[in-house]
């Protein structure tokens, strides 16, 4: 399935979506996903949530 955040292209550093955590909703219909990237040169923090199923 699609990830709620995305990441376009991606390299390999210790910034973009590097083991993005997962969380999904107590009635297992939504999903939250924590995801990095940069702005910039500062590495930022991105949530955002979507449907499973």
């Amino acid at each position: 399935m699609p990830s709620p955040v995305t990441v376009p292209d991606p390299e390999v550093n210790h910034c973009q979506n590097y083991s993005s955590p997962l969380l999904p909703s107590t009635d297992g219909k939504r999903l939250l996903e924590i995801a990095t990237d940069f702005e910039g040169p500062v590495c930022r923090a991105y949530f955002a949530t979507g449907g499973i199923g």
